[in-house]
C-alpha cells in the first residue's frame, strides 16, 4: 500500500548507479575551493567510481591499500580534510599496482574543467575598484 510520501522516496539503487557512473557527485565543491581541494575531490571520486564499477566494498579497498576501514569510510564520505593530495594519489597508485583501471587522464580533464569554471566564477565578475 502506498503512502503519501512514496513519491518523495529516494531510489538508492538508482542514486548509487548515478554516483558510480560519475553522472552525479554526492557532495558540492565550495565556490572558492583551492586547486588542491579540487584535485583531492576528483581523485577521491575516481577511487569511489572504481570500487562501485567493480562491486568492491569499502573493506575491500581498505585491504588492497592496507589502511583501516574507518579511513576509507571517511574517504567515501568525501571527508577529505584528513587526507593530503599525495596520500590520496598514493591510494590510487596502490590500486593501479593491483590491477585497477582508473582513468587518470579523465580525472585530470575533470580537474581542469572544474578549475577553469571556478576561476571564471572568481575572476570573471567585475571587481570593485577602490580609488
Amino acid at each position: 500500500m502506498k503512502n503519501k510520501f512514496d513519491e518523495f522516496a529516494i531510489d538508492e539503487k538508482e542514486l548509487d548507479k548515478q554516483i558510480g557512473s560519475g553522472e552525479i557527485t554526492p557532495v558540492h565543491i565550495p565556490q572558492f575551493a583551492s586547486f588542491t581541494e579540487i584535485e583531492k575531490f576528483q581523485f577521491c571520486t575516481e577511487i569511489i567510481k572504481y570500487a562501485k564499477t567493480n562491486g568492491l566494498k569499502q573493506k575491500d579497498i581498505a585491504k588492497i591499500i592496507d589502511v583501516n576501514k574507518s579511513e576509507i569510510s571517511k574517504l567515501f564520505a568525501y571527508n577529505l580534510k584528513e587526507f593530503s593530495q599525495e596520500r590520496i594519489l598514493g591510494f590510487i597508485q596502490t590500486l593501479l599496482k593491483h590491477g585497477a583501471s582508473i582513468d587518470m587522464d579523465g580525472a585530470y580533464e575533470e580537474i581542469k574543467k572544474r578549475s577553469s569554471k571556478l576561476k571564471k566564477e572568481f575572476f570573471g565578475k567585475e571587481q570593485m575598484v577602490v580609488a
